[in-house]
């Protein structure tokens, strides 16, 4: 639907905590791997990079970033999404 309507698509990937099990977490992060490359999407593989985990950039679950969090997970996004957006369409 997105293609029909011209729309541009960036697929951001997530990955999960560690107690759901390695078979687990390895499916899911694969999920959105094979979305990418079945619809050729640009693709970031986890757009947390960089700040989650990190406590002094996140909430207390170590997950939800806070003010400072958000600007990294901007500049992550924006160095996919800028070329992107600047790419004609058709």
């Amino acid at each position: 639907i997105c293609r029909e309507r011209g729309a541009k698509v960036l697929l951001t990937g997530m990955k999960i905590p560690p107690n759901y099990g390695e078979p687990y977490s390895r499916d899911f992060e694969g999920v959105f791997h094979r979305l990418a490359k079945q619809f050729d999407l640009p693709f970031i593989p986890f757009f947390l990079d960089g700040v989650a985990a990190h406590r002094d950039l996140t909430q207390a679950d170590g997950i939800h970033p806070l003010g400072p969090g958000y600007s990294i997970v901007v500049e992550t996004v924006w160095k996919s999404l800028e070329p992107l957006l600047k790419k004609k369409s058709g």
